[in-house]
């Protein structure tokens, strides 16, 4: 028994090497090697019986597949991972995985999806005793707030602020409407309506003479086309953003991020990478959507 249990700590011990070596690997850039080493580390904790270091491993994957644009197999890694989990009744392991999938779904324009998954989220850390450190999760257990709720309430108010801006000629109001029609769209998942809603909003801003507001919805025109798989238009309005952003640091660290998840979700890793790491000083230093690069990076 003594040296079975001996065998039993070393097999899980080379499995903790492999992981350890396989994050080293993806940092590098060295992707189907950390890839390999992650399914060999996962292997290892399964011949040990070890279903909790298993679900690293596999969770380990689903990020690696996320981070390469791979959204199945991310998604299909991320429900084993957080079976494993959940056979082990390891809540925090379950949150980090919910949160996790909350993160795939929002990238991949989701919102509903994305909204359910914080919110299971919120309910297995709070079962995780104190302290609690995960940076991550803390950091976006609090979007499940932003999804989708009181969806008619939000249309029938929009409505009647779109009738009195009308009246009064309100071109940057109206704008602000559309904008806002936009966003619940897209947290729906209605990727059309929202890029006519962000069309309509940029050309109001144009009209009125916002420019910040046109660039903001320019981006979100891009970012509606990028998940309709339009990825050519979406290029085309990112290099309009270019230029409306020219000489303002901020409004190009924005445009910057929004090339990055344009590169990510067509695979090219190192090319968002370059653009979010270009965007960082100017978004950290202005305090402005600090949690979403966090995600990012």
């Amino acid at each position: 028994a003594s040296g079975a249990a001996k065998g039993g700590v070393a097999a899980d011990l080379a499995a903790q090497k492999m992981l350890a070596d396989a994050d080293g690997l993806l940092n590098r850039g060295d992707t189907p090697a950390a890839k390999d080493l992650y399914n060999k580390a996962r292997a290892q904790y399964r011949r040990a019986g070890n279903a909790a270091g298993e679900a690293a491993a596999v969770f380990a994957i689903g990020k690696l597949e996320h981070v390469n644009g791979q959204s199945d197999p991310a998604r299909a890694a991320f429900g084993e991972a957080l079976n494993l989990y959940r056979q082990g009744n390891d809540a925090a392991g379950q949150a980090r995985v919910l949160v996790a999938l909350g993160d795939l779904e929002k990238d991949t324009f989701h919102g509903v999806q994305a909204a359910a998954h914080y919110r299971a989220a919120r309910v297995q850390w709070a079962l995780v005793p104190d302290p609690k450190s995960d940076i991550h999760v803390m950091l976006n257990l609090d979007r499940a707030q932003a999804m989708p709720a009181g969806e008619q309430r939000a249309r029938a108010v929009l409505e009647q602020a779109d009738k009195i801006f009308h009246n009064i000629d309100d071109k940057v109001g109206m704008g602000d409407v559309a904008m806002a029609l936009g966003m619940i769209e897209t947290a729906l998942g209605n990727q059309g309506p929202a890029e006519a809603a962000f069309r309509w909003a940029r050309d109001y801003f144009a009209q009125g003479g916002a420019p910040d507001k046109e660039l903001d919805a320019l981006v979100r025109v891009a970012a509606a086309e990028i998940v309709q798989g339009y990825n050519i238009a979406a290029g085309d309005h990112l290099r309009e953003a270019d230029t409306l952003s020219r000489g303002r640091a901020l409004a190009e660290a924005r445009v910057a991020i929004a090339w990055g998840d344009l590169e990510r979700l067509q695979g090219r890793v190192a090319d968002a990478a370059e653009r979010y790491g270009a965007a960082a000083p100017v978004l950290v230093r202005s305090e402005e959507h600090t949690s979403e690069l966090q995600s990012r990076l």
